[in-house]
């Protein structure tokens, strides 16, 4: 996945060839946010979590706010 950068435009849905280091990853029970596969940048149960498509963009928001937006690869 790529995240997208609060304000910005959405890049372009991924291309084969495109490469990154975030990873949204799914457990019964939360959503995480990986970098790299090994560094947590956050992890919220499930239900706590609301998520919104705006075009190819998944919107990801918590009871605090804005989590992240992100471009999801296929």
């Amino acid at each position: 996945m790529k995240l997208v950068p609060e304000g910005t435009q959405a890049p372009a849905p991924f291309k084969p060839d495109d490469y990154t280091s975030y990873s949204l990853t799914t457990t019964t029970r939360r959503l995480q946010l990986w970098e790299f596969g090994y560094l947590s940048q956050w992890s919220h149960p499930r239900r706590e979590l609301h998520l919104a498509l705006e075009g190819h963009v998944v919107a990801i928001t918590g009871p605090q706010g804005l989590l992240g937006r992100c471009v999801l690869e296929k």
